[in-house]
């Protein structure tokens, strides 16, 4: 009588066959929750509160990096074709932004180049910010022209006197609401006023600079954060209203300078170019995410520079850490030959 062989049970599965299985149970819903966030970036965001999910592409980005990895884990096809393809349609969305364009001030060979030159610092300071000093001794190393700044109270502008020297034009409005609001200039200025526009009683302020190679339009306005839907429609309508202004200005360059309280990817943000026919500073030139400082994984550039398109921007950059919770924004413009 034959024997029977004992049987062999199968060999645990191993930790990457576990891994494996486990990365296919994960990635359906997690690209499944992806798709239905793309859906309200790009159909949903012209409605609140949607619109703030538009915010943070560069983390979507991330995020769909580290999906695309699990998914070329999981050995799945299916899963490899899907996250490769929302990481794709995520990049198309700061691809615009990548710095290739020359960060070097090409001075040989362009007339008048220092006469129309201007160097531009923006910075929200925050209110309740004790560091002034943070600021003036990044005034006195960038060597700006012209500085704008948000959220100046009495005593900003008592620690900003110290610029009345070296920069005699201004524009300002002191508040203790974290809208005060303030144009400095080495230049003279003109026409400068403080203006509210839309209705949600916020200062907004405008004036002309005159370098000696030329002027142009100053723009700056802070409209309120979209926390809530009463306030986002109020930002939306200060800022169709500013970009009128800007439309129905004189002849001549165009630049406006704020924190606007919405990153590139709001429908808001292209409305407000399309209307006002200006462009963003940043293109081609780095995201420049600038709020907000604490939080550096949820960074988004809100803080913008735009400009006409007869004006050349030679380089933008971020600036340190001024004890505010966003980073100033220092750019470089050549205006147009007159």
């Amino acid at each position: 009588m034959q024997q029977q062989q004992p049987s062999i049970p199968p060999a645990p599965p191993t930790w990457t066959q576990r891994f494996r299985k486990w990365t296919n149970y994960l990635l359906a819903p997690v690209l499944g929750l992806f798709f239905a966030l793309l859906i309200l970036i790009f159909w949903m965001s012209s409605s609140y509160p949607f619109e703030l999910f538009c915010h943070f592409i560069p983390e979507y980005f991330l995020i769909s990096l580290v999906i695309v990895t699990l998914a070329v884990v999981s050995r799945n096809r299916y899963w490899m074709v899907l996250s490769v393809l929302i990481a794709v349609i995520v990049f198309w969305q700061i691809a615009p932004f990548l710095p290739y364009k020359s960060f070097s001030v090409p001075e040989d060979n362009i007339p008048n180049f220092k006469e129309r030159r201007v160097r531009i610092l923006l910075a929200n300071v925050r209110t309740l910010n004790p560091e002034h000093f943070r600021l003036i001794n990044l005034i006195g190393e960038s060597k700006p022209h012209i500085v704008v700044l948000h959220e100046i109270d009495h005593q900003w502008a008592s620690s900003l006197r110290s610029l009345s020297e070296e920069m005699p034009g201004s524009v300002t409005f002191p508040r203790g609401d974290d809208f005060g609001i303030g144009i400095f200039s080495k230049y003279q200025i003109s026409d400068g006023e403080i203006i509210f526009p839309g209705n949600a009683e916020i200062p907004s302020a405008r004036c002309t600079v005159h370098l000696p190679g030329g002027a142009f339009s100053l723009f700056s306005t802070h409209p309120l954060p979209p926390v809530s839907e009463p306030y986002f429609k109020m930002r939306n309508v200060q800022l169709k209203e500013v970009a009128r202004l800007v439309r129905e200005r004189k002849n001549g360059p165009a630049l406006v300078a704020g924190d606007l309280n919405m990153s590139p990817w709001s429908p808001y943000f292209d409305r407000f170019l399309k209307a006002s026919g200006l462009r963003n500073a940043r293109i081609g030139h780095g995201l420049l995410p600038s709020w907000p400082v604490d939080w550096p994984y949820l960074l988004t550039p809100i803080d913008h520079i735009l400009v006409s398109p007869d004006i050349q921007v030679l380089s933008i950059r971020r600036g340190p850490d001024i004890g505010s919770d966003h980073y100033p924004i220092i750019a470089d413009i050549l205006l147009p030959a007159s």
